[in-house]
């Protein structure tokens, strides 16, 4: 092999290499409400899922959301499930009652480093609230990968090996609108291969008229704290080669 092929190769392998690791996050989903209904465990695949259906019967809720997940060559230092655009409201006004959304994506590949922070955010707008109507979001960190079975209720929180974010609560003041925000403290995890992320939200609504609406967004994040050893050589080993090459090449025509 000639050190003209040799270089190529070395450049092309770390390229390949560097590539790998950008597989899409495979999603699972089950909504329970506190009057009984389920929807069962959904295995939804895809980068960002629409999901709208009436949850409990009479008297239960109606849910809308955008359930979008990163992790794409695009975002190499971040991995995220997040609840985006979600709206929850009561059937019917004189009910009460908990929808709590369970959410789990496997198979994450990015970033790149360990150890890893995680974080937890969300962020609600109450509309015709009353006095204590809440939010709860909590982010959960899975080194072990682990597929859920159904129901994916009772594998939250029990699946988690790695570990879970502190609670983020927000809590309507009453009146007709109100929007509140909270965030997490970052938790550092660690991991030796893919992971996986799941969060769960609780939103508790009590009786009202018009009916109570609530608006939210949370999201559970990773991002790399240092860059991985094996990606900084795997990069490093492409660029030798592109350079071995160019200066191979040089030397061949003679410049």
């Amino acid at each position: 092999m000639t050190m003209r092929n040799l270089f190529s190769l070395v450049a092309m392998i770390g390229v390949v290499l560097g590539l790998q690791g950008s597989a899409r996050a495979d999603i699972y989903l089950e909504l329970v409400t506190s009057t009984g209904g389920d929807t069962g465990v959904l295995f939804l695949p895809g980068d960002v899922i629409s999901y709208a259906t009436p949850v409990g019967g009479l008297g239960g809720f109606d849910v809308a959301f955008t359930l979008a997940i990163s992790n794409s060559p695009g975002t190499p230092s971040l991995a995220s499930l997040t609840i985006s655009n979600a709206v929850v409201g009561l059937s019917t006004p004189a009910a009460s009652g908990t929808l709590t959304i369970y959410a789990k994506a496997t198979n994450f590949t990015l970033p790149p480093g360990s150890p890893l922070k995680m974080d937890s955010n969300e962020s609600a707008t109450f509309i015709s609230s009353t006095a204590g109507d809440t939010v709860t979001f909590k982010s959960y960190f899975d080194a072990s990968n682990t597929a859920p079975g159904p129901p994916l209720a009772s594998d939250v929180p029990d699946f988690v090996l790695g570990t879970g974010s502190p609670t983020v609560s927000i809590v309507s003041p009453g009146g007709s609108t109100g929007s509140l925000a909270a965030n997490a403290a970052p938790t550092i995890v660690t991991r030796s291969g893919d992971f996986a992320l799941s969060n769960v939200t609780t939103i508790t609504l009590a009786a009202g008229s018009p009916p109570v609406v609530v608006s939210m967004n949370g999201a559970t994040t990773v991002t790399a704290v240092v860059p991985e050893p094996s990606s900084m050589a795997l990069a490093g080993l492409g660029a030798l080669g592109l350079m071995g090459y160019g200066l191979r090449r040089r030397q061949v025509q003679g410049v």
